[in-house]
């Protein structure tokens, strides 16, 4: 059965509601400690699924790959650190910059 990341109605709300109100969304990965998951080797069939869906959400070029920091940019298991914080938002806005140029 092909997976479909609408079977939650807050995911499939989230995206009406954005695109009701002329909002666009700028799909990003989260952060993944070194050696926690392996690399995607193409866009994620979730991604692929929104994108077709919605005219108003984007995704930078290699905006599906994971992100993998050292350890030492987290304060835990999942949580970034201050350092962590600013290295990921840094790559956001690069992101965000390559989608929607000044």
């Amino acid at each position: 059965m092909e997976y479909d990341p609408f079977n939650d109605p807050y995911v499939e709300k989230f995206f009406d509601l954005t695109r009701e109100n002329g909002v666009k969304v700028l799909l990003v990965q989260p952060v993944y400690r070194q050696n926690q998951a392996l690399q995607y080797e193409k866009i994620p069939l979730q991604f692929e699924m929104i994108l077709k869906e919605y005219d108003h959400v984007f995704l930078a070029k290699q905006g599906w790959k994971l992100k993998h920091y050292e350890n030492r940019f987290f304060s835990d298991q999942t949580h970034l650190n201050r350092d962590g914080a600013t290295q990921f938002t840094r790559e956001i806005y690069q992101e965000f910059c390559e989608v929607f140029p000044h």
